[in-house]
């Protein structure tokens, strides 16, 4: 299945729901072109996001969000293996849990993770969880804690950090006035960094039609 093919398109995906599943195939890919002959990236695709949420399942042998693609979504699960390379993976949705029975890994693009109102994202992975050195990691608070570690966000997966991984990758936001500047000490890959909140929210917006897949729908969206 392909979401967002072509440069210029948009495509949206949203699995919502108890029972709603969707059985994308052996490979998912999203915001990038692909070789369908060979199921093979081979450059810029459109905007593509995939929602999966509320009790959803979105189950593919790999799920890859390409740079222009967007993976986000609060109760859901995925069964399979999840790639993002260079697309932005934003999981909770202000916040909350995503599962995935499989790997996850962050080659490249953005990681965003929320804690609000005292409640935190949290991505449960069966398998590794590995995020490279170019990824770019933006956290958003509330009420910014004096001291966070990373490997909270993922429970029991600690993740693994590339090599050239350090803080220059990492951004604070705070969404209270009242906070910015605000210091916070971060861990990650035992390494910890003191940052100072900047303001800022997280937003990620569906980039066109909203169309609801349940119940074992296969599509591909060009």
């Amino acid at each position: 299945a392909v979401v967002a093919r072509k440069a210029g398109s948009t495509g949206t995906v949203t699995v919502s729901g108890v029972g709603s599943t969707w059985l994308a195939g052996a490979d998912l890919f999203v915001g990038t072109d692909v070789s369908l002959g060979s199921a093979t990236p081979t450059g810029p695709g459109g905007t593509g996001l995939i929602s999966v949420g509320n009790g959803g399942t979105l189950t593919a042998t790999n799920v890859y969000i390409g740079a222009t693609g967007t993976l986000t979504g609060s109760g859901g699960t995925i069964n399979g293996d999840v790639t993002v390379d260079g697309g932005l993976f934003a999981p909770g949705a202000s916040p909350g849990t995503m599962t995935i029975n499989g790997d996850l890994t962050i080659s490249t693009g953005v990681l965003q993770l929320e804690t609000e109102g005292g409640i935190a994202d949290n991505i449960i992975v069966s398998g590794n969880v590995n995020i490279g050195g170019d990824v770019v990691l933006e956290l958003y608070f509330d009420v910014i804690p004096a001291i966070i570690d990373i490997a909270d966000f993922f429970g029991a997966s600690d993740p693994v950090f590339g090599t050239g991984f350090d803080a220059l990758d990492i951004m604070v936001f705070t969404s209270v006035g009242g906070n910015v500047g605000q210091s916070i000490d971060v861990t990650f890959g035992g390494t910890t960094e003191t940052f100072n909140a900047a303001f800022g929210t997280t937003a990620v917006s569906a980039p066109g039609a909203l169309i609801i897949f349940v119940f074992g729908v296969v599509v591909a969206l060009y």
